[in-house]
């Protein structure tokens, strides 16, 4: 079984290589014409990631504390 993904990517690639329509090259995959538009959302950690980054942004000496976080065994940016 092909992921969404996969097929998203060749229905794009028959659309723009082939000159065919987006409804005919998803009925070639079977795809639904719903799932090829889907853009899925960030999921919650990720956000809070992005947050975190932009936080430390905007700090005059942040890439002193990002490496001294991630070299202290974190795992991730947080803002001291």
């Amino acid at each position: 079984m092909v992921s969404p993904a996969r097929r998203r990517a060749a229905v794009h690639y028959l659309v723009r290589r082939h000159k065919v329509s987006q409804r005919r090259a998803c009925h070639v995959i079977g795809q639904h014409r719903s799932t090829q538009r889907y853009q899925g959302k960030p999921g919650d950690h990720e956000l809070r990631l992005v947050k975190a980054i932009n936080a430390l942004a905007q700090l005059p000496n942040w890439r002193r504390k990002v490496r001294r976080n991630v070299s202290a065994g974190q795992g991730q940016c947080c803002v001291e």
